[in-house]
């Protein structure tokens, strides 16, 4: 499979415009190995992965910053930020800021991920969404793993930090789950979820 590699780029302003069949309005990525380092992927559109969409492969991201993309789905759909389906992704010191997934059955504003998922370091930040504002995490192939990873105002409907689907494991670590806003449900979490879930050294205020 190929390998590739983004450093130092600004990718802005690009839009799919197929309707429900489109994603990666920034980036889409379906097989081989994608590393992206000191890179800004900013006011991206799609139906889905406004800014990047992942359907397989190894995705790596460090050191950047994916902020104010917007999914462009009326209804379903999600992953303002980032679509994660498939593969495996590794967010190190990424910042997932103000990211929209304004739908009415939409998750993850900031984050959708069904995938095998590891964050540190990182920060989810004034993104919104109508179930997981910051993130919305719905598989249990592997799970997702958060380790020092702070979770900002963000706002939803419900799971307004985070909304583990029926399917999500995670384990989460040393982080800050601080000022986020739900109209119903879980300011801070929203636990749907029947698979284990690990929370350690947590600030949830």
């Amino acid at each position: 499979m190929p390998s590739r590699r983004i450093d130092g780029a600004l990718i802005r302003r690009n839009i799919s415009t197929g309707g429900s069949s489109t994603g990666g309005g920034g980036i889409y990525q379906e097989a081989g190995s994608l590393s992206l380092s000191d890179v800004r992927l900013e006011e991206n559109e799609a139906f889905s992965g406004a800014g990047i969409m992942q359907t397989g492969g190894t995705l790596t991201i460090s050191d950047s910053t994916i902020a104010r993309n917007q999914t462009s789905s009326p209804s379903i759909g999600g992953g303002g930020g980032l679509h994660l389906s498939g593969g495996e992704t590794q967010l190190t010191r990424v910042q997932v800021l103000d990211n929209q997934a304004p739908g009415s059955m939409t998750s993850g504003g900031g984050l959708y991920g069904a995938n095998s998922l590891t964050v540190s370091q990182s920060t989810f930040s004034g993104n919104h969404a109508r179930s997981g504002g910051g993130l919305a995490l719905d598989s249990s192939q592997n799970g997702a793993q958060l380790s020092h990873v702070q979770i900002l105002d963000n706002t939803a409907v419900e799971g307004a930090g985070a909304f583990l689907g029926f399917q999500a494991t995670m384990s989460f670590d040393h982080g800050r789950i601080v000022g986020n806003s739900a109209i119903l449900y879980g300011g801070g979490f929203y636990f749907s979820n029947t698979e284990p879930t690990e929370l350690s050294y947590l600030s949830v205020l």
